[in-house]
């Protein structure tokens, strides 16, 4: 199973195998919500405003990895997925 860039695992019930949560070894998202909490992750008044935040093609981009790849050509993926979605 190949990860991604940011170390996630690629696929459901891979993360955690310890975790009690559910029978798979994946984590129910109550499980996953009270770690953040539990972490102290889920701190609104420290994230970075929203101005400072990377779009969704930024992460994409750093996630796949692809030289050739721009942002330009993630937000044209993504503005034709919105925009043929329902059709």
């Amino acid at each position: 199973m190949r990860g991604l860039a940011g170390g996630l695992p690629a696929r459901p019930g891979a993360g955690r195998p310890d975790c009690p949560a559910s029978a798979d070894g994946g984590e129910s998202s109550a499980g996953v919500l009270a770690a953040l909490l539990r972490g102290g992750a889920w701190k609104p008044e420290q994230w970075l405003p929203a101005h400072a935040q990377p779009s969704a093609a930024e992460v994409t981009l750093a996630q796949l990895r692809m030289p050739a790849l721009t942002i330009a050509d993630i937000e044209k993926v993504e503005a034709d997925s919105l925009k043929y979605r329902y059709e």
